[in-house]
């Protein structure tokens, strides 16, 4: 079952879980703007091995008509603009890395290191961490991640010397995926290609949990 929300000591992000710590790496997902912790029961049911979900919630709302909120996104983007608001990105790559190390201090301190799974915005939240905090994670895949430019900011990148990194591409280019693999190549990643026509695809995602043995 999926428990209430809950936000942890030192992460302000709320989230849902399901399934039990155990020997099986923790997935961690990511959902893209318009999701929600809804995600956690739709991959929860269809997964089956009762490993470990993490779905928090972004802080950032989407409004419909009357201010009504519709659902949640990680950061702020403008039209016209090529990349996320440079405050909204920090603050839900802040509380995400936060959100990490408390799971490591609770109820994962006894898990190997977790999975991020991530879509859209998600996948470009979970890109960097993979380029931050390699040492936080077991593997990722990512839907539709982008690179982030954001002027002025030039962050201290970690080497993550044989990290898996599978890359999906549903609405992105393959410019842009090509341009992600590079940049992880650099970094030491272990990356792989590939397509989809559903991010949402338990098949596949368990599929490429199993081929790889996590």
């Amino acid at each position: 079952m999926t428990t209430q929300p809950t936000s942890l000591a030192r992460s302000h992000l709320e989230y849902l879980q399901m399934g039990r710590p155990g020997s099986k790496r923790p997935v961690l997902l990511l959902h893209d703007t318009g999701g929600g912790t809804g995600e956690l029961d739709h991959f929860g049911a269809g997964l089956k091995d009762d490993r470990l979900l993490i779905a928090p919630s972004g802080f950032y709302g989407v409004y419909g008509g009357l201010m009504a909120l519709k659902s949640r996104q990680w950061f702020l983007e403008w039209p016209g603009e090529s990349g996320p608001e440079p405050a909204s990105f920090g603050r839900s790559l802040t509380d995400i890395e936060a959100l990490l190390l408390d799971l490591y201090q609770g109820i994962c301190r006894q898990c190997p290191p977790p999975i991020v799974f991530g879509i859209g915005q998600g996948a470009t939240i979970a890109l960097a961490l993979v380029s931050l905090v390699p040492e936080l994670l077991g593997g990722a895949l990512l839907v539709d991640g982008r690179l982030t430019h954001i002027d002025g900011w030039e962050p201290r990148r970690q080497r993550s010397e044989g990290l898996l990194v599978s890359l999906r591409a549903c609405e992105t280019t393959r410019a842009q995926q090509e341009a992600v693999a590079s940049h992880l190549m650099e970094l030491g990643a272990r990356t792989d290609c590939g397509a989809t026509t559903d991010p949402y695809s338990v098949l596949e995602f368990a599929n490429w949990l199993s081929e790889r043995g996590l």
